[in-house]
């Protein structure tokens, strides 16, 4: 494991949980699979916290009297003084908000460390001073070895712990990997600390002083719609010496800080559960009384609000589809079926919008595109491309009947349902003229209505689970009101 050694004035110690172990290998894979397994592992982890961080002798974190570097100049000035090495000063980040600290990291060469060091400075005095010291394993950073990459300091972090205790933490990017690693500074000692990280691509954000751990979730498309985003992600904190982690929330297109004033005390994945169930409800009452434009408004703020929800996006796929713009109606059912391949009233909704879109216009070329790569993106849409994409609209439209009627075969409630697909791919064949619209299957309902509960798949049905959720998983997270039923993951 990483080995830490003391500084000039801040005892340095390991914390064998939060430190990093060996990475796992890059995984792309970040959509709703990898959501739903750390939201499972919260909730079945309760209130189990990460093993306490490993006791340093109690030093005082009090620094030296000084005063914080004036300007660049200034604070490379005294870290100079600091330095004894022969080889070239590292770059300095400065740490938190304008403090007299800074960060630096060596990276592991041939005439240098043989393993990559984060050094922490104090620029206070004249004579800076090199107060925390840690040198990673050889596999912590995902660089050492390779010639392609050396870790970096992305941004610092000025966090607090539970009592108000300050965290200095420097987000360093490796190759495929990033860490929040620096110094807890407790009131008669510091401790060298690493906050939990899911694996993979991901970033921190601090928001006052809370921190979070952010990833880009594969979502296969934005339906058209402004402000749809893939971003997810989990609040950290520590938390009498043990890191909890909670609060995971999923495809957010909000910006974080005013989700979390919008969500308030009871944290954002509550707040994106019961803002799109209202929204659903709300446009649910508008489309029963013919306001097709404020249940479009609603429904869009709801896949905002949450843009992996496929319920949502089939009712507005649906609700565009009805008022007769097949355009924007293409898009959001391609998402929706993306999202949940194996949604029969999806795959018919999908076939009666292409049915009737007019492809040769500059929209339609467009919905069709849209449409085209979301299927693209997960394996079990993509055959609908590969069977009928060549043929335009009308070929794709032709796939998303027959795959429904297969779909549905021996479910004889969705008779009514399957005579309209039927008759629709002969209207298509030029053997019958096409059949009106009609509603969606009974089972599901073509007006929007709030989203109900669908259970969360077991990650061992996954055919390429995601890596284990850090033991440090600790604090009990309600289940989410509208849990998405089984999403395949996206191709690796």
């Amino acid at each position: 494991m990483a080995r830490g050694r003391t500084g000039a004035i801040l005892a340095i110690a390991l914390v064998s949980a939060a430190c990093p172990s060996r990475p796992r290998a890059p995984d792309p894979a970040r959509d709703l699979a990898r959501y739903e397994a750390l939201r499972s592992s919260l909730e079945r982890a309760g209130a189990a916290d990460a093993p306490e961080p490993m006791a340093a002798p109690e030093v005082s974190p009090t620094p030296v009297p000084g005063r914080a570097p004036r300007d660049d100049a200034e604070r490379v000035a005294r870290a100079r003084a600091a330095w004894t090495s022969e080889r070239p000063l590292p770059t300095l980040v400065p740490a938190g908000r304008g403090s007299r600290y800074a960060f630096a990291i060596e990276a592991a060469s041939g005439g240098g460390p043989v393993r990559d060091r984060l050094l922490l400075f104090d620029l206070g005095p004249e004579r800076g001073l090199v107060v925390g010291e840690h040198e990673f394993d050889a596999d912590d950073l995902g660089t050492q070895g390779s010639s392609e990459a050396t870790p970096s300091i992305g941004q610092t972090l000025e966090a607090m712990s539970d009592v108000g205790e300050p965290l200095l933490l420097a987000e360093i990017e490796g190759r495929g990997r990033t860490l929040a690693c620096g110094w807890w500074f407790e009131r008669s000692r510091s401790r060298f600390v690493c906050a939990p990280s899911i694996g993979g691509p991901s970033r921190y954000h601090l928001v006052e002083r809370d921190l979070f751990e952010l990833w880009d979730a594969e979502l296969p498309g934005d339906g058209g719609v402004p402000r749809v985003s893939g971003t997810s992600g989990r609040s950290l904190h520590l938390v009498g010496g043990r890191w909890r982690e909670d609060d995971p929330f999923r495809c957010l297109g909000w910006p974080l800080e005013d989700a979390l004033r919008e969500a308030g005390a009871q944290g954002i994945a509550n707040w994106q559960s019961r803002g799109v169930q209202q929204r659903v409800a709300a446009a649910a009452r508008a489309a029963d009384a013919l306001e097709t434009g404020p249940a479009r408004t609603l429904l869009r703020d709801a896949v905002a609000i949450d843009g992996c929800d496929p319920v949502t996006w089939r009712l507005l796929g649906r609700l565009e589809y009805e008022s007769g713009n097949a355009a924007a109606a293409v898009p959001a059912l391609a998402l929706a079926l993306a999202l949940r391949p194996s949604e029969p009233a999806a795959m018919l909704d999908l076939g009666d919008a292409l049915a009737v879109l007019d492809s040769g216009s500059s929209a339609g070329s467009t919905a069709l595109r849209r449409a085209t790569e979301t299927l693209r993106s997960r394996p079990a849409t993509a055959s609908l491309v590969a069977r009928g994409g060549r043929r335009g609209a009308r070929g794709l439209a032709a796939a998303a009947y027959r795959a429904f009627l297969e779909t549905t075969a021996r479910d004889p409630r969705l008779e009514v349902a399957r005579r309209h697909a039927r008759e629709s791919l002969d209207a298509l064949d030029g053997r019958a003229a096409r059949p009106a619209p009609q509603p969606s299957p009974a089972a599901v309902p073509a007006r929007p209505v709030a989203a109900t509960p669908a259970p969360v798949p077991s990650p061992a049905a996954d055919p390429a689970p995601p890596p284990p959720i850090p033991a440090a998983a600790s604090s009990a997270v309600g289940p989410s009101p509208y849990a998405p039923a089984a999403v395949s993951p996206p191709a690796p």
